[in-house]
């Protein structure tokens, strides 16, 4: 895995910018600490920071340049099935670096569709005066990209664009708006207007002479199609093609270890593999038992004899770390489960340069509780009966418990809803512009409606493949596996998912959904594989998400410290938000009457959410 730049001036005239593009590139030194290399022409530069996993030698160091001297690449990521590959061409080296240029050289831009693996590239084609950039087909691996005036350049990170472009980069309001919904800015938008995220599958093309840009959807996964076959013959095939998407990621020639959680999906992993050799499994320890999976996870390395590490989180420093994370996401992020995942990196770091995880499993099998509640919310808004009900309840919601007084006035908000799309972005947001969670709005003034996923060819879906397709292409590509990238990249280390295999995805997604969940259980077909492999008990175990006990672990001096920073007049956060509802959040931490409208978990990842957006406008 690795930091990959590249910088385009149609005016160069031999005169690239030489020491700013040294210093973008050196912003991405933690994706490579290995090595550094650099390659350019007359108005062209490509930059590489090296992790080495494949071929360690310096035969396969980048950029690389092809046999005939036509091609140079910059590429960050792992083909799996280069050796399989390799058997079509001539090559100098061992590595999939080489099989990726020379296949390219032979057979066109469609040989991208033959790569098994996660990548993002760039790749200069002298003979036609061209610069491709291409991205694996989940969105796995990161590629950003911005033309301003007669300049254009891509990276990694957004970190290298801002240290090349500067001031020349405005606001985007719009993402900022998107932020405040979701807790992160959904690709292919960025927090700045002029760069963009490279969409999955999708190939784009400079023309270095006269610097047009092209782009071209490669691949796509589909959602419209749901196969016939029975629940034991699916079962069969998504076995299958689990053990060989397990296999197909232990391609390395350094460690791999495992990060087992207590869930099923890195649990089911972790049996593949160590009949692969991989004996070694990762796991971070919280104080809290409610956010502590060691038990269960150590029963699964037990059962399977795993050697089992087990990492305790402790940092006295818990808001300076917190805001480095932050800061290095580049944009505003507020998925708090950042920080779990930091120590889970860091402490894989120790240990090997490759860990895999279970990353994907929920949003291909239906693991998350919007998979079963949207559609039957769906139908319930439909119904005039149901609308008419709700009224009803909440009359007398103001009697119940806290818990139950949240669920009716979230409840009485969706189904009043108009539409699917509308109905989506009220049961995703953390600050949706029309849900009454406190007695006033959030926004200083309303924003006009914005679907938080928007696209034409979905008209046509059932309620299930639509949520599915939002949780896959959109929460899956922006949020977490974003959060999985930087959080692994920043320690050194690579990250394997397994259950984003092209193989496994695409047949995945034909399941039907109700082969894979009902109203009461998630991951049906899952648990069932599960279940010929552990015990019983063990396959059975309600969905714990990967976080941890915000509270507790920020404390009150450092809550204090967010606060005062929310209410400085000067602060971006006033632009949008209410004070008084900001002053409401705050109070709801300690007041249970406050509680009937929001938990206290879900005030904290709104205080998050600001805290994120505030701390992005004072360093940018």
């Amino acid at each position: 895995m690795c930091g990959i730049l590249g910088y385009a001036n149609l005016n160069a005239s031999n005169n690239l910018p030489r020491q700013l593009l040294n210093a973008a590139l050196t912003t991405l030194r933690h994706r490579g600490p290995d090595g550094e290399g650099e390659w350019m022409n007359e108005n062209v530069y490509l930059g590489h920071r090296r992790l080495s996993i494949i071929d360690l030698s310096s035969a396969a160091r980048q950029p690389f340049t092809s046999g005939s001297g036509g091609c140079h690449l910059t590429y960050n990521g792992e083909i799996y099935n280069f050796r399989s590959l390799a058997a079509d061409l001539s090559l100098k080296t061992q590595s999939d670096t080489e099989v990726l240029v020379e296949g390219y050289e032979k057979f066109g831009v469609g040989y991208f569709l033959r790569l098994k693996g996660i990548y993002a590239f760039g790749l200069v084609d002298s003979r036609q005066s061209k610069l491709l950039l291409y991205r694996d087909s989940a969105g796995i691996k990161p590629l950003y990209y911005a033309k301003v005036g007669q300049e254009f350049a891509f990276a990694s990170e957004i970190k290298a664009l801002r240290k090349i472009f500067g001031t020349k980069l405005t606001t985007n309001k719009r993402a900022i708006e998107s932020y405040l919904k979701l807790g992160y800015i959904p690709e292919p938008d960025t927090i700045y207007n002029e760069i963009a995220a490279l969409n999955p599958g999708c190939l784009l093309t400079l023309d270095l002479k006269d610097f047009s840009i092209r782009e071209m959807q490669l691949f796509r996964y589909s959602f419209q199609y749901e196969n016939s076959f029975s629940f034991n013959e699916n079962k069969e095939q998504t076995d299958y093609l689990l053990r060989q998407a397990a296999f197909r990621n232990l391609v390395a020639d350094v460690n791999v270890n495992l990060a087992l959680s207590g869930g099923i999906d890195s649990s089911l992993l972790s049996y593949y593999l160590r009949d692969y050799g991989v004996d070694k499994a990762i796991t971070i320890k919280f104080g809290e038992d409610a956010y502590n999976e060691v038990p269960t996870a150590t029963e699964f390395a037990n059962h399977l004899k795993l050697s089992h590490v087990v990492a305790d989180i402790t940092d006295s420093s818990q808001l300076d770390l917190l805001n480095k994370l932050l800061f290095h996401f580049d944009q505003p992020f507020a998925d708090s489960s950042l920080i779990p995942f930091y120590f889970l990196c860091r402490e894989g770091a120790r240990h090997s340069k490759v860990l895999i995880g279970g990353d994907g499993g929920d949003e291909i099998h239906n693991g998350y509780l919007t998979h079963r509640v949207f559609p039957l919310l769906s139908v319930l808004q439909r119904n005039w009966l149901v609308k008419r009900t709700s009224a009803l309840a909440m009359a007398g919601h103001s009697l119940l418990a806290p818990h139950l007084a949240r669920f009716i006035l979230k409840y009485n908000s969706l189904i009043k809803t108009g539409n699917r799309q509308e109905l989506l972005s009220q049961l995703v947001s953390w600050f949706p512009a029309s849900q009454r969670q406190y007695p006033i709005l959030p926004f200083i003034k309303p924003f006009s409606f914005q679907p938080v996923f928007e696209d034409s060819a979905k008209t046509e879906l059932s309620d299930a493949a639509y949520v599915q397709a939002y949780l896959f292409e959109q929460r899956m590509r922006s949020d977490y596996l974003r959060k999985a990238d930087m959080m692994s990249m920043i320690n050194g280390l690579e990250y394997r998912v397994p259950m984003l295999d092209e193989d496994l995805v695409s047949f995945s997604l034909t399941v039907p959904s109700t082969q894979k969940t009902s109203l009461r259980k998630s991951k049906l077909m899952l648990r069932s594989i599960h279940s010929e492999y552990f015990p019983l008990p063990l396959s059975n175990l309600r969905k714990k998400g990967f976080s941890l006990p915000l509270d507790t672990w920020l404390g009150t001096k450092a809550l204090n410290e967010i606060r005062t920073n929310l209410f400085n007049s000067k602060g971006i956060v006033k632009d949008y938000i209410d004070l008084e509802y900001l002053n409401l959040l705050f109070q709801t931490l300690t007041d249970k009457k406050l509680q009937r409208y929001s938990s206290r978990e879900s005030a904290y990842q709104r205080i998050l959410i600001l805290h994120s957006l505030d701390q992005w406008n004072r360093n940018r």
